[in-house]
């Protein structure tokens, strides 16, 4: 009589526990004007064990498929780009 070695529940969700992957398909920001940033596909898998060991983010695997930026100079020196980051604020 044969009998079916399957692995206990805990240890397959070990095993998945701390995987974190994503993938985005045709991201795409853009203005009435023209396309800023697009990117037909990101992949991502994080590498959480190594993250949280070392305290910052740290990428298994970064997949970007057709990546387009178009980074412009505005005519007071700024670049289009910097309106997608957000402001810090001065210190009085």
């Amino acid at each position: 009589m044969k009998t079916s070695q399957k692995k206990p529940l805990w240890k397959r969700l070990s095993s998945i526990l701390f995987l974190l992957k994503f993938s985005i398909h045709n991201l795409k920001i853009f203005n009435e004007k023209e396309t800023t940033i697009s990117v037909d596909k990101i992949f991502v898998d994080f590498s959480i064990i190594k993250s949280i060991d070392e305290q910052h983010i740290s990428f298994r695997d970064l997949e970007l498929v057709n990546p387009y930026v178009n980074i412009i100079e505005n005519l007071d020196g700024t670049l289009n780009l910097q309106k997608l980051a957000k402001e810090k604020k001065k210190k009085n």
